[in-house]
């Protein structure tokens, strides 16, 4: 699966991201606008965000391709 920046990891660390990108973006609340959606994949304890191009992350491994298991339905 052909992906621009996406980071992978845990849902807490994907969270921790999204509350970064969120509050530097000066977004209101999480709730109504947030950066990216967090997705968990099918078979595995880790989870994917897009990475934003201005800000970066050290808990969260970057990868631009992803496998094809992160299609399989849950």
């Amino acid at each position: 699966m052909s992906a621009s920046e996406i980071y992978v990891g845990s849902k807490t660390n994907c969270e921790a991201y999204n509350n970064k990108v969120n509050v530097a973006l000066g977004y209101p609340d999480g709730n109504t606008y947030q950066w990216a959606l967090i997705i968990r994949h099918p078979s595995k304890s880790l989870f994917r965000i897009a990475k934003h191009p201005n800000y970066t992350s050290d808990e969260l491994t970057l990868k631009t391709e992803l496998t094809d298991d992160w299609n399989e339905q849950l």
